[in-house]
């Protein structure tokens, strides 16, 4: 009695599991598709461009650039706004940005939000080094 109560539990068990599905992978909304981070005269100056990927159209778009120390503790946090534009998917985003060299950092890493601070999905966010 003991055994076939053990088995049918056992059985129970696993169907249970079998039938778990995996949940879809979700793409990136956004992809870093290049970046350059360099030091020249003081500041610094970070060139590149975004891949926008999923399939929803991005409104008021803000690419986020964290400076990070070796310790990667971030030192400074510069933000890229697009507010009046609407970029679809498979669409390219070209930023640049000049600020003043945050002396410490050494590496960057891109954020990305749009509409009232909704975070997106970045793939290939870094950290960049800065050169």
């Amino acid at each position: 009695m003991r055994c076939r109560l053990s088995i049918l539990l056992a059985l129970a068990f696993l169907l249970c599991a079998a039938e778990k599905k995996p949940k879809p992978v979700k793409s990136p909304d956004v992809r870093v598709a290049e970046i350059r981070c360099q030091r020249a005269e003081g500041r610094v100056t970070v060139d590149g461009r975004v891949h926008i990927g999923g399939n929803k159209t991005l409104e008021r778009f803000t690419i986020f650039f964290d400076f990070l120390a070796t310790d990667d503790q971030v030192i400074t946090t510069r933000r890229n706004d697009y507010p009046d534009e609407k970029f679809s998917p498979g669409q390219d985003v070209d930023f640049n940005l000049y600020l003043p060299d945050p002396v410490r950092a050494v590496n960057v890493v891109v954020r990305a939000e749009h509409k009232e601070g909704h975070e997106l999905k970045v793939a290939n966010a870094g950290p960049f080094p800065i050169y």
